[in-house]
């Protein structure tokens, strides 16, 4: 039996909880705005394809008063849904504009202007514009019931008696179908964006550590080399000692002190700029920032991780992307990070054959 819980899960968060919900925020928005773009341009295009034909059919021309007032509504929504931007939290209050000037058309049409006609069209709109977005189920349902309600209301001053009847009934039912249908709808794409979130994540975070893993690192690579940076720092970490704290005092040891690395280097380089790469290899890739400033910040790093009693080989390499490729200020750290490595364990007293661990 579902209880309070769950039934508030579903109206307010699409059967997720409340944190999931958020957690999908982005996606949402994203596939709203997508959304908003592409149905506003097929709105004005259909209505002023409609204008056009009403100053030549009979038939339309009632409706041409209609078709004029929601064309310049939906131009004013077609412009700001090409200026708004992804990650604006007003994104929504457009997309509602939109789906209200549809249910405006509808009950335009069913009423004042087809007074003796069944509103077939309002029914249209009723089961439609519900599935065309994402949204918490409560908006969604008000939003449906809001507009059943006004039309009920101007239907009762404007419509034919012979047909008021038939269409205050048909405004119900299909409203309470909307209802159901856009709830269980919202709910279905609300799961399949968690879940493929859950899975972009898997593929592309480092599990143990939580920083990206080297599938992300090598997709994202070359965006620093496309993107407006006037020169890139590599920085190369690789954890010292991992191979004897793992014979020593076990696995868990070993990954704790992984988590600790990658926390630290994370903390102060940031997590967009921070992976993991091998079992003991971290790298940060970050743009613009002077030699001085990186020195310093290595030193932060390394002096966190002696309170840990970590240590870790490092090196780094700067350059302008005008004069030298990603891969090559990457392969420069690299060697750096060895040298920088064997003096450790040249300075440890340390085996050859462990150098790599």
């Amino acid at each position: 039996m579902i209880n309070k819980k769950e039934i508030k899960n579903i109206l307010f968060y699409s059967g997720l909880t409340k944190e999931e919900f958020e957690f999908i925020g982005e996606e949402r928005k994203r596939d709203n705005v997508k959304n908003l773009r592409v149905f506003a341009t097929i709105g004005v295009l259909f209505l002023f394809i409609m204008l056009i034909i009403s100053f030549i059919s009979e038939n339309i021309r009632p409706y041409r008063f209609a078709y004029l007032s929601v064309l310049i509504g939906m131009m004013i929504i077609f412009v700001l849904s090409l200026i708004l931007k992804k990650y604006n939290k007003y994104y929504m209050i457009v997309v509602y504009a939109f789906v209200f000037l549809l249910y405006a058309l509808g009950i335009l049409l069913g009423t004042i202007i087809e007074p003796n006609e069944q509103s077939v069209t309002f029914i249209a709109v009723l089961l439609t514009v519900p599935l065309l977005f994402v949204d918490s189920p409560i908006r969604i349902i008000s939003s449906i019931v809001v507009s059943v309600a006004t039309f009920t209301v101007i239907s009762f001053f404007t419509t034919d008696k012979s047909v008021l009847v038939t269409d205050v009934i048909d405004a119900l039912i299909f409203g309470t179908i909307s209802i159901i249908v856009s709830t269980f709808m919202a709910g279905v794409k609300s799961k399949r964006y968690l879940y493929e979130k859950k899975v972009t994540i898997l593929s592309e975070m480092d599990v143990l550590t939580g920083l990206y893993n080297r599938n992300s690192y090598e997709k994202r690579l070359m965006q620093y080399e496309q993107g407006s940076n006037k020169f890139v720092s590599c920085i190369y970490f690789d954890a010292n000692g991992l191979h004897e704290l793992n014979n020593s005092k076990g696995h868990n040891a070993g990954d704790e002190m992984l988590k600790r690395i990658g926390v630290i280097i994370q903390n102060e380089f940031g997590r967009d700029n921070s992976y993991r790469i091998g079992g003991d290899e971290f790298v940060v890739i970050i743009g613009d920032v002077d030699e001085a400033s990186i020195e310093t910040r290595i030193n932060k790093v390394n002096n966190k991780f002696t309170k840990e009693n970590y240590s870790t080989a490092v090196g780094y390499s700067i350059g302008s992307l005008i004069n030298t490729d990603i891969n090559s200020l990457v392969n420069q750290a690299e060697k750096r990070m060895y040298d920088n490595k064997n003096e450790y364990y040249q300075k440890n007293n340390l085996s050859r054959e462990r150098k790599n661990n």
